[in-house]
């Protein structure tokens, strides 16, 4: 989670979009009751680290 870019403070996800398999956009508002900043942000899947094993290799 990106905390909030104004004060800082942690965040908490309301809302989430899938755009596609590898990303989705979030609204996110600020837990700071001083600040309660709500911003968007997207998550992107960048690359896959380790593929599965296909099911005829494992043991």
């Amino acid at each position: 989670m990106i905390n909030c870019p104004l004060c800082h403070s942690t965040a908490q996800t309301r809302a989430t979009r899938y755009l596609t398999d590898g990303s989705k956009e979030m609204d996110i508002q600020c837990q700071n009751i001083e600040c309660s900043a709500t911003y968007r942000t997207k998550e992107t899947v960048c690359r896959v680290i380790r593929e599965p094993i296909p099911p005829q290799m494992q043991h």
